[in-house]
């Protein structure tokens, strides 16, 4: 039986939101500059005003709505926004489309558009479960009808009363959506069968939540990050360099933007101390450097892409967005740079907290630039994607070469399918290594007597792991594209237990673990790439797009390569761990 590892605090994707809010919030403070004092703090109350201080106004009901200790919060005053001065250009295009338009476009959705008032949002933990629980709470101007919006939004809902009085509707397709009216100005959308997280949240007097709270509609938008509330495992702050470990003291962070005679857009992380505050605000040094170094690498890229001497000139007009784009991005990347090399200049610290804001004179101007910006950058921002997918699906592959080590070091050899008592396989090996992705739970869910499409086991297919999933392509329910080579000689072998190094004499950096390739097959199901060494090799579909695919070798290292350029000798080579004839490879 394969052994449980320990259960960690979090897993693995909230692990990596974690770190992935945090460094976007970091990344904000590099790229704006100092201009407000520090938000307003809770007021102490003095000895005299004890008993006699006046009890703090009501929240409004779409706020009040809101746990104060959510891990995660915000605010959108969409309505008031929208009607400010500073964005009269912006009404005036949208308003030349004409009444009629207008007056349809309330006709197509319920509630109308134009009466949405305000958005909230909140993310909570319920102590049972390791993910945030989201809830979006909407605001109109005006009353609606609640029947007309299940309807419109939810089709055939099921009705659930709860206790308290409370009713919502649940979508019967989909479980995971529910609504709940707490009236007939404001709708909430939260997760199935949690939203009494909202009513049964815990009575709190002062809690610092609720001064948050307060302020919210001091501004046009807030965000809060409430990060000491995240348990950060201690695998995840192994992973993050040294010198900028002191960030991970951060326990707040808040994003607001208000628009008055300027549009002021600032962001705060309190680190607790005045200490933590020093170490952090010294830290910053250490992420300009990296953050230069990556724009370096970044400028490189795209100032080879314009003076590569291999394309002739002159270049079609077809060019032309692309050669826009890199300049556009050559200027970007350098102003950004020249905010990171100084990092003094727009980094304040004051007590306990690091603080930046910005401030701008046209918020219309703004964003015309952003959006012509952005128009000129697609072409650059496709190549950005796909080599962000490219490396999205390399975390996915080192992954699962760590969980292959990982069994291999329990068990003493590598995954296999599983079999039957006549070495029939039932399910796949992406099946055995389940309880080493911090995936037990499913791990234990599956009959592992019984074939992968049996009654019970195919109902586990939809529950398919976000590791398995490619980022390369649109993803298909219980569908991967990650296979290993199976047959006589490769890693995969039938009726064998591959053992490392032993039975790998080639060279664990010579030989293909697993490689993301189609045609896609069941994740559950066991099927690999079928390898016979006097066969010719399976057709395998690079992915994304043309000959270049990612592949995990037995040292656990991820390469990109060309399956062209290697040729199927070379790569038959790759595939073999005993043929005696261990090759180099050129990535």
């Amino acid at each position: 039986m394969t052994p449980v590892p320990r259960q960690r605090s979090l897993t693995a994707k909230t692990a990596r939101i974690v770190i992935l809010g945090l460094s976007v919030a970091l990344a904000a403070i590099a790229l704006v500059l100092p201009t407000w004092p520090a938000p307003a703090q809770i007021p102490a109350t003095t000895s005299a005003q004890q008993g006699v201080q006046a009890k703090p106004a009501a929240l409004p009901p779409d706020l009040a709505l809101i746990p104060p200790h959510s891990l995660v919060w915000g605010h959108l005053q969409v309505a008031t926004l929208w009607k400010h001065e500073k964005l009269a250009p912006l009404r005036e295009v949208v308003h030349k489309a004409g009444p009629e338009v207008l007056q349809r476009l309330d006709t197509l959705f319920a509630p109308k558009i134009s009466t949405l008032d305000r958005i909230s949002f909140c993310a909570v933990n319920d102590g049972e479960m390791d993910e945030p629980l989201p809830f979006f709470i909407l605001r109109f101007r005006e009353p609606f009808d609640p029947k007309e919006v299940v309807r419109a939004n939810l089709g055939a809902a099921e009705t659930v009363n709860l206790e308290g009085g409370h009713t919502v509707y649940r979508d019967r397709d989909n479980k995971a959506i529910e609504l709940w009216f707490p009236d007939r100005q404001h709708i909430v959308i939260g997760t199935s069968e949690k939203m009494p997280l909202l009513w049964k949240k815990p009575e709190v007097k002062d809690h610092p939540g609720l001064a948050l709270l307060r302020q919210a509609e001091q501004n046009h938008a807030t965000i809060v990050i409430n990060m000491a509330a995240l348990p950060i495992p201690d695998h995840v702050r192994r992973d993050i360099p040294a010198p900028l470990q002191p960030f991970l003291k951060v326990q707040t962070i808040i994003g607001t933007l208000h628009v008055a005679d300027k549009v002021r857009m600032g962001l705060t992380a309190d680190f607790g101390t005045a200490a933590a505050a020093r170490e952090a605000e010294q830290a910053m040094q250490a992420l300009c450097e990296l953050g230069r170094q990556q724009l370096a690498t970044l400028l490189h890229e795209v100032q080879g892409e314009l003076f590569d001497p291999r394309r002739p000139t002159p270049r079609p007009a077809s060019d032309v967005p692309e050669a826009l784009a890199a300049v556009f991005m050559i200027g970007a990347l350098k102003t950004v740079d020249e905010w990171l090399a100084k990092p003094q200049e727009w980094v304040q610290r004051q007590e306990s907290r690091l603080q930046v804001r910005i401030e701008l004179d046209d918020l219309q101007q703004f964003v015309s630039m952003a959006g012509v910006g952005a128009g000129l950058m697609l072409p650059a921002v496709s190549k950005v994607g796909d080599a962000a997918s490219r490396t999205k699906s390399q975390n996915h592959l080192k992954q699962i070469g760590l969980a292959w080590h990982n069994f291999h070091d329990a068990m003493g050899f590598f995954p296999q399918d599983v079999v039957d008592q006549n070495g029939k396989p039932l399910l796949s090996w992406r099946v055995s290594i389940l309880p080493y992705i911090e995936e037990e739970a499913l791990y234990r869910q599956f009959k592992l007597d019984e074939p992968w499409n049996s009654e019970h086991n195919l109902k586990l297919l939809a529950r398919m792991p976000k590791i398995y999933e490619s980022p390369n392509l649109p993803p298909v329910p219980g569908m991967t594209y990650y296979k290993a080579f199976s047959g006589p000689g490769a890693v995969l072998e039938s009726g064998r237990r591959i053992s490392f190094p032993r039975d790998i004499p080639d060279g664990a950096s010579r030989t293909i673990m697993v490689i993301e390739a189609g045609p896609a097959v069941p994740w559950t199901k066991p099927e690999d790439n079928p390898f016979d060494p006097k066969k010719p090799l399976p057709k395998l579909e690079p992915l994304p797009h043309g000959t270049q695919t990612n592949v995990l070798f037995c040292d656990g290292a991820v390469r990109t390569l060309d399956l062209k350029k290697i040729g199927e000798k070379k790569l038959r080579l790759l595939i073999m761990r005993n043929d005696g004839q261990p090759i180099e490879i050129d990535d």
